[in-house]
């Protein structure tokens, strides 16, 4: 949503700009024209204060607009995500890990979604947060079968 005080000066300003024109419009036809080109001077700057108005109300919409697409994004991707020996993968339709794991530091404190970089057997590191991150305990057990310490 706008920030509803640039809501309420927009609309003020258009308020403005139809009180300019309903006092010359009713003015006697004696109007002097001098008058007449102060209000019609007045007018200008309200419509044109109600177009910047407008403007930056639109402006933050958008930015608003982008924010949401960014958190639905974000949720989607995180809906993907499944925990498996303390880091994160992406899922396919059927709930297998597919790629590469993610950092679990930046994706919860920061909501960063960063590869890990595979260092040697089971050790991966972040290249965002520098963190390293080996296999949990149980799984080290599991692992322990394939390879040779």
């Amino acid at each position: 949503m706008p920030d509803a005080t640039s809501i309420i000066a927009t609309l003020a300003a258009i308020k403005h700009s139809i009180d300019v024109v309903k006092a010359v419009k009713d003015a006697d036809y004696d109007l002097d024209k001098a008058i007449l080109k102060e209000k019609i001077a007045i007018l200008v700057d309200s419509l044109l204060e109600a177009k910047i108005q407008a403007g930056e109300t639109l402006d933050l919409i958008q930015e608003k607009d982008k924010e949401i697409a960014k958190l639905e994004d974000l949720l989607s991707f995180k809906n993907k995500l499944l925990r498996n020996d303390g880091k994160y993968y992406e899922s396919d339709s059927d709930g297998n890990f597919t790629g590469e794991p993610y950092c679990p530091k930046c994706w919860e404190v920061e909501k960063i979604p960063v590869h890990l970089k595979h260092i040697k057997d089971l050790l991966f590191a972040c290249p965002n947060c520098e963190n390293t991150f080996g296999p949990t305990p149980k799984s080290w057990e599991r692992h322990s079968t394939f390879y040779t310490y």
